[in-house]
């Protein structure tokens, strides 16, 4: 039996952006010198440092990541995602995370967002796996009580995905996915800059009401 012009339609993606910005320059933090005096313990990841400061990104020693985080972000929405530009992109909070050796964080999400993503000031080879996955309850290929396991994993089967992040590399995902970081075993300290953005502006034009974001 002759099958002609087959093609699968991954719809209902969930769409993850991976870019690097090879030009971006840190002139941020000197990982010689790291100024420890502006970092807390994190209480839920062990060998893990927050910065105090939850807005990072809004600091001129930060001006020149946040632009390259502003430019992802922007082709990600309307780029790719084809969001109307009328809509604005508004930074909820960012701060910068490092982990020391044996270091990992575990699955979660971003409940007071529409968009997240990473900027990895550094990462090294075993310096830790990105790590996206379906939450057990959702529909993908089956649903979530009947689930062959198949013979090979590719974009529409599988319900985790891993990214290798290396320095300089931008992540932008949707902020309900889980998401993960396995355990740093580089010998070296991994850095990076969280953030979250939200949308502002008129989101609904139905004639009998309208609905905006601020």
């Amino acid at each position: 039996m002759n099958l002609e012009n087959g093609v699968i339609y991954p719809v209902f993606s969930t769409p993850i952006y991976h870019v690097n910005a090879p030009d971006c320059n840190n002139t941020a933090i000197n990982f010689d010198d790291i100024p420890y005096e502006l970092f807390s313990s994190n209480e839920k990841q062990d060998n893990t440092i927050n910065s105090i400061e939850q807005n990072i990104l809004a600091l001129e020693e930060f001006s020149d990541i946040k632009q390259h985080v502003d430019s992802a972000m922007c082709e990600y929405v309307f780029g790719q995602l084809k969001l109307p530009m009328e809509l604005n992109l508004k930074l909820v909070c960012s701060w910068m995370l490092i982990g020391f050796p044996g270091s990992k964080t575990n699955a979660h999400l971003h409940t007071n967002s529409m968009f997240s993503g990473i900027f990895y000031l550094k990462s090294e080879e075993n310096a830790g796996d990105l790590i996206f996955s379906a939450e057990a309850t959702a529909l993908t290929y089956t649903s979530h009580v009947v689930k062959p396991i198949p013979t090979e994993f590719n974009l529409i089967n599988s319900r985790s995905w891993t990214i290798k992040p290396k320095t300089k590399d931008i992540v932008i995902f949707p902020s309900h996915v889980l998401h993960e970081v396995t355990e740093n075993l580089s010998g070296e300290i991994r850095c990076a800059i969280a953030f979250n953005y939200f949308m502002t502006g008129q989101i609904s034009d139905m004639k009998t009401r309208k609905l905006y974001l601020q």
